[in-house]
């Protein structure tokens, strides 16, 4: 009798057993980042949680036992979401993202504080920008 029995390989979000979505629903709710209130009202923060909770149960949805490797991924896509540093309100929004992930312990401190540096240098630069703009502007 031939079954058509799927690996966890070959399970897909959409695919998961009724016992791995329960467990998934508590894992989530333990471990994956909460996007109610005040945060979610910020597009980028927003997609930034968003790309957190599609990767963290994505990976438990391929080994629903690594919730430590479900963080980790959950923040490194945290991360990536985050909006370029091009422009003041790209730099707010990045500034803004890195609040929130630290509230939730998406960004450890220590990252938080190199990826604040960087939003101040590109602010910095920005700023510098626009006045060469505005002086090169009231001359002619």
């Amino acid at each position: 009798m031939t079954e058509d029995i799927q690996t966890e390989d070959e399970l897909t979000e959409n695919e998961l057993t009724n016992e791995q979505t329960g467990n998934l629903q508590v894992q989530t709710r333990i471990f994956s980042l909460d996007v109610s209130g005040r945060g979610a009202e910020n597009p980028a923060v927003a997609l930034c949680c968003a790309a957190y909770t599609k990767s963290f149960l994505a990976t438990l949805a391929k080994d629903s036992e690594d919730e430590v490797c479900a963080r980790l991924d959950g923040e490194e896509a945290y991360r990536k979401a985050m909006p370029p540093l091009q422009g003041s309100r790209n730099t707010r929004d990045f500034i803004t993202c890195i609040a929130h992930g630290v509230l939730v312990d998406a960004i450890d401190n220590a990252r938080a504080a190199r990826l604040l540096c960087a939003a101040k240098v590109a602010h910095a630069m920005s700023r510098s920008k626009s006045r060469k703009q505005k002086s090169a502007s009231g001359t002619k």
